[in-house]
């Protein structure tokens, strides 16, 4: 607007704010690392999502490692075994559509604001799929076995990857709101670290648990870590009420 109209006195009320390094500091360095440590919803959730993205650069290594290395497979049949985990994600980008249209949208006329616990639902659908996905993807991995229900195992772990993602941050962001930028932050941080340490340690798993054994320890884990959906489902609105950063217990004024 300044320079289309060459007045220069054109300012927002915000620029007559001077910056505040130290409250600058707070929000992007303190503040993150304080909800990490101090918000069960942060802690517990962004490990979720950060177990959840660390496997999608382990499987990378687990491909390979299955489809080239013990069933000898040449680079076309292996790029078709990703084309399932595209799939899974097409049809899990549909669903969400529809969650949006339907349940998502009646909850906001209903209540004129869509809380976060509907986005759990989702997740926990995608919760579901991921370990599902990951323990056929394990036991159909025998040579013995044809190569194509193994490849098949993608659709569930799409579907899981694109559930638990497009409802994990928005969920995050409806529990924080004017905090959410803090939150997010430190929901990248350690998805920044999974994504880095996932892929040092899994060739060095695959090869001693070989692909069966590795695969199926990642799906206990992940259903081990599926009941904090459950309990954020139940307890979420409690837990935000008892947050000192999640404002009018993570619902719009």
């Amino acid at each position: 607007v300044r320079l289309s109209t060459r007045d220069w006195v054109i300012h927002a009320v915000a620029e007559e704010t001077p910056i505040d390094l130290n409250e600058m500091a707070n929000r992007i360095l303190v503040r993150p690392l304080a909800m990490l440590v101090l918000e069960p919803i942060i802690i517990l959730v962004t490990h979720y999502m950060s177990f959840v993205y660390g496997l999608i650069y382990l499987c990378f290594e687990a491909y390979p490692a299955s489809f080239q290395e013990d069933r000898s497979l040449n680079s076309g049949v292996r790029a078709l075994s990703f084309l399932a985990i595209i799939l899974g994600v097409t049809i899990g980008a549909i669903i969400i559509v529809i969650f949006s249209r339907t349940r998502f949208t009646r909850i906001i006329k209903d209540k004129g604001h869509l809380p976060p616990e509907p986005r759990l639902l989702p997740m926990m659908i995608g919760g579901a799929c991921f370990p599902i996905g990951l323990f056929w993807f394990a036991w159909t991995s025998s040579p013995s076995i044809s190569w194509v229900p193994q490849a098949i195992a993608g659709v569930p772990l799409g579907m899981g990857v694109l559930f638990i993602f497009l409802q994990g941050q928005p969920y995050i962001i409806d529990n924080y709101l004017m905090n959410a930028n803090s939150a997010l932050a430190a929901n990248a941080v350690v998805q920044a670290l999974f994504e880095a340490g996932f892929p040092m340690f899994a060739t060095a798993t695959y090869k001693k648990l070989g692909v069966d054994w590795a695969t199926s320890a990642l799906g206990f884990i992940a259903v081990g870590l599926f009941p904090v959906l459950i309990l954020f489902y139940i307890f979420g609105e409690r837990i935000r009420k008892l947050s000192r950063y999640s404002p009018n217990g993570g619902r719009p004024e």
